[in-house]
């Protein structure tokens, strides 16, 4: 059994930690924008910002997970 759950990128808030493209990282920073696209800022992600669309589900904690960097 999974020890995160899953929530859609418009849901994520500073502090959470989220699995993107297999890697977790710490959200820094976010926003969703009125076409409905979701800003992030990752901690030690090489893009300065990551865009997924609000609805898209993402494997989420609310602690640093086993294997986070």
């Amino acid at each position: 059994m999974p020890r995160f759950d899953f929530k859609y990128a418009a849901e994520l808030m500073v502090g959470d930690w989220a699995q993107i493209d297999g890697t977790w990282a710490e959200v820094l920073g976010c926003a969703t924008d009125p076409n409905g696209w979701t800003h992030l800022t990752l901690e030690g992600f090489p893009l300065p910002e990551t865009i997924l669309h609000g609805t898209v589900e993402v494997p989420w904690s609310r602690t640093s997970p086993a294997g986070a960097r």
